[in-house]
């Protein structure tokens, strides 16, 4: 059975390459997660959790899905 890999999509656990943020220069997985999910992400702050993808981060498991079973639009 084909499974969609969500969570390499998201690379969420990619901790040891970093990028530029608005939270200054953080790992890739925790800078996907605050932008694709429902996560508030502050400078200074401990992040408080969703378990939702935003409209973003729903774009992204939808295209896993696609890359697995192919796209369902004719």
């Amino acid at each position: 059975m084909p499974v969609a890999d969500v969570a390499d999509a998201f690379g969420a656990t990619d901790l040891a390459h970093t990028v530029s943020s608005p939270w200054g220069q953080i790992p890739i997985g925790v800078y996907k997660a605050c932008t694709l999910l429902d996560i508030t992400c502050r400078v200074g702050t401990a992040e408080s959790f969703g378990d939702a993808p935003n409209d973003a981060g729903a774009a992204v498991i939808a295209r896993a899905f696609e890359h697995k079973i192919g796209t369902l639009r004719p």
